[in-house]
């Protein structure tokens, strides 16, 4: 009962509407143990100044699904939510998990070309059914590509890959700037960093027909990229019914293997990636100092 009331108390001093306040107080009433159980994990975890910043997070037991569009039980959404956080937990260091979960962490700046690149980690709660970060590509500031995640015990899981809408000439314009890497193989490249330095041992993916908006038919087609044909090309098999298995490692074509026309160009590709490789890496090192 006193832990309920923490989480009540959280709830209702927090910035959210009265309105969704209001509707808190009901819900986590029929979901009494549900809250329960997330409020004291939250606290073994010592993680609580973070639920205070992502209240909402309380409110995941309302979630049509999650991840998948077969993950509709409020159990299923729990066990997943907090065995990211028991992740977190272990990997990140306060000063990191502080900048995700209120104003986004910095992984990798550079400006190419003119263009001012930039990855950044974040939670956006509008993107809170397909995962609990974000991995954006913002090219002079706007955001260009988002890939959403968790992560687990036993790897990563990415909910959902997308690109910002009317933006074909910023991303042609990125392709060139790159030698030839499109925003969402530069986004996935850098995923595939950032789950190493995480110590994510698998990475999987959801299928077309099993994201989170085929599960009602009014948000069927907000649904337009085919991320399978993605997946595929980025080396990805078949795992389950909902899940491809990638690569952790992201494919380069050998140089010899590359016409000597385009060798010159792919070789500074491969540079380019070497460097964001390195600055991502450190910028993820964990210092408990911090």
């Amino acid at each position: 009962m006193f832990d309920y009331f923490k989480a009540l108390k959280r709830f209702l001093y927090s910035a959210q509407s009265w309105d969704k306040k209001f509707k808190f107080i009901f819900w986590s009433l029929v979901k009494y143990q549900w809250v329960i159980n997330f409020e004291r994990k939250f606290q073994q975890l010592h993680l609580t100044e973070l639920l205070d910043s992502q209240v909402y997070l309380l409110y995941m037991f309302r979630m049509h699904s999650f991840m998948s569009k077969s993950y509709d039980d409020a159990k299923i959404i729990q066990k997943i939510a907090l065995a990211h956080f028991e992740v977190v937990s272990e990997q990140l260091s306060a000063t990191q998990l502080k900048a995700i979960y209120h104003y986004g962490l910095v992984i990798y700046e550079a400006n190419l070309d003119g263009y001012d690149i930039k990855l950044s980690i974040e939670y956006d709660e509008r993107m809170r059914f397909e995962g609990l970060m974000t991995l954006k590509l913002l090219v002079n500031e706007i955001e260009l590509y988002y890939l959403h995640f968790v992560l687990s015990s036993d790897g990563a899981y990415i909910g959902g890959i997308q690109g910002a809408k009317g933006q074909l000439e910023l991303n042609r314009a990125f392709t060139k700037i790159t030698f030839g890497l499109r925003p969402q193989n530069f986004v996935y490249f850098a995923f595939t960093q950032v789950c190493y330095a995480w110590k994510q041992p698998k990475i999987y993916a959801i299928k077309n027909n099993y994201h989170v908006y085929q599960n009602e038919s009014k948000s069927q087609n907000k649904v337009i990229f085919d991320f399978e044909s993605f997946w595929l090309e980025l080396g990805g098999e078949p795992f389950s019914a909902e899940w491809m298995r990638l690569p952790t490692e992201y494919i380069q074509k050998p140089l010899e293997e590359i016409i000597n026309k385009k060798r010159s160009t792919y070789r500074k590709r491969y540079v380019l990636m070497d460097e964001v490789a390195t600055t991502v890496q450190k910028s993820l090192e964990h210092d408990d100092s911090q």
